[in-house]
């Protein structure tokens, strides 16, 4: 029966194991041998068998993940929230999930604090892709209650190849980051689908589009806009990425409770630097210097992205940026930080 698992033919294997057992039930080489046979040549049955499955991957892993989120603008918006994700191993191809926390949403006068909830459920049909459907609610106490709807496809080869398809249903102050619709509801929702492919040349291509629409409330009126990227660079180190960048949002109407812009477009230079990568760190370092010609203004922005690996099973990552645009004619800065540890219970 050994010799025959190591040739590859486990049916014979199977045949000469099991026989084995019906002399020898309770002999545990004979049941570990078998046990090590692929689960269709066990001599189970179709439910026992899926039994077993089930019982190889529930809860084979689980992880669990604090969230933290830092946004100010020059227009005294401020977008805060801390919270933490589940995620649990429920089946090979299924993982179940949940996510809560707590924010504020403010500006120069006004102040709300919210909580956010929903479920998430993670598909994997195949290797490289993944499905997920998150629902819930985002809620205001004595201010408003939001259903919060998220769904995406992702779809990704490392180092070479990477998909994203996303559907966001939420209220428009998180969507839009306006500090007119703190006090003001408006619900939101966006698609967005973001594709990038590294060529073994060292030459990149990304594209990024999203289309935004915003349902018709006591205030506005139904809009609809989208903004669409485009950038390709070329690493010429194994340390530096740089290329151009194309920029162009447009929305139906333009409406003074959040920015919607029409016919906006930039052209900019980007550059990312690899500072240090090693077991442990990984640092990039990147910016650009734009120009938008409608108003003869130069874009100017920093990211930084880090990752740190505390011991194998936790792991720190951050990313953060601070940047100069223009909105309506007028100078426009912004800034963001955010703090996600991955912690792999087991």
């Amino acid at each position: 029966g050994d010799t025959y698992v190591k040739l590859g033919k486990y049916k014979k294997a199977a045949a000469i194991y099991i026989s084995l057992k019906k002399i020898a039930p309770k002999s545990y080489m004979i049941n570990q041998r078998i046990d090590w046979l692929p689960v269709k040549y066990r001599g189970e049955g179709v439910f026992k068998r899926s039994l077993r499955s089930i019982s190889n991957y529930l809860f084979s892993y689980t992880i669990f993940s604090p969230i933290a989120y830092f946004f100010r603008d020059n227009l005294n918006f401020e977008y805060y929230y801390g919270g933490s994700q589940l995620e649990i191993g429920f089946l090979k191809f299924l993982s179940l999930g949940a996510t809560w926390y707590r924010g504020i949403i403010s500006n120069r006068y006004d102040k709300v604090y919210f909580t956010t909830f929903k479920g998430n459920v993670f598909i994997t049909p195949v290797n490289n892709l993944v499905i997920s459907l998150g629902y819930g609610k985002m809620f205001a106490r004595g201010v408003f209650s939001q259903p919060v709807i998220d769904a995406s496809i992702n779809y990704s080869i490392k180092d070479k190849f990477k998909m994203n398809i996303q559907y966001l249903k939420t209220d428009g102050s998180v969507l839009l980051y306006s500090p007119f619709l703190v006090n003001n509801r408006l619900t939101a929702n966006m698609v967005k689908f973001e594709g990038k492919y590294n060529f073994s040349s060292g030459l990149n291509l990304y594209t990024y589009y999203n289309l935004v629409w915003t349902i018709k409330s006591n205030l506005v009126n139904n809009n609809i806009g989208n903004t669409w990227r485009m950038k390709i660079g070329k690493r010429f180190y194994p340390f530096l990425n740089i290329g151009y960048e194309y920029e162009y949002i447009d929305f139906k109407y333009n409406i003074a409770l959040y920015y919607s812009p029409q016919n906006f477009s930039s052209h900019n230079l980007w550059a990312d630097w690899l500072i240090l990568k090693n077991r442990r760190w990984n640092f990039v370092m990147g910016g650009k210097l734009g120009y938008v010609p409608s108003n003869d203004y130069i874009i100017r922005q920093l990211n930084v992205e880090l990752s740190y690996k505390i011991f194998s099973r936790l792991k720190l990552l951050a990313t953060g940026f601070i940047g100069n645009s223009i909105r309506n004619s007028v100078a426009y800065s912004s800034g963001s930080v955010y703090l996600n540890l991955f912690w792999t219970l087991y």
